[in-house]
């Protein structure tokens, strides 16, 4: 399965919550990632695509990427995302920090996905966090 942030949500991705305007993090995790991971198959990988994003702020790559380690474990989430396009290489390590402590966040019982941000609990920034287990790139 491949999603293309572009063409499937925004050229322009905005900031990290829908509070923050249109085409938020939290938007995007809710209303397309989330529902694409749930249709994989448990063998089938997603392909991130962000050919034709015109930039994209680390606060929004958190929110997507930190959010999907907090609402799957880490055996259903490693070596199971694939970042494409010509541009992944502005992106990637952003993805990698937040996705390992998302799963981290996860496994340590540090922050549950409650829904209200008010009740969350932060991630000890000094944790030892692995990492998810070969998030790939291609292309």
């Amino acid at each position: 399965m491949k999603i293309n942030v572009a063409e499937d949500f925004s050229m322009v991705p905005g900031g990290r919550y829908r509070a923050d305007g249109p085409w938020s993090g939290e938007q995007f995790l809710e209303e397309v990632l989330v529902p694409a991971f749930q249709k994989l198959a448990r063998t089938e990988l997603l392909e991130i695509d962000f050919d034709g994003v015109f930039g994209c702020a680390p606060c929004w790559i958190s929110e997507v990427f930190y959010g999907l380690g907090l609402r799957f474990p880490e055996d259903e989430v490693a070596g199971r995302i694939v970042i494409v396009g010509e541009n992944k290489a502005l992106f990637l390590e952003d993805v990698r920090e937040s996705l390992r402590e998302g799963l981290a966040a996860r496994s340590a019982g540090d922050c549950i996905p409650t829904g209200d941000r008010g009740n969350e609990r932060k991630l000890d920034s000094d944790r030892n966090v692995q990492d998810p287990g070969g998030l790939r790139t291609e292309g």
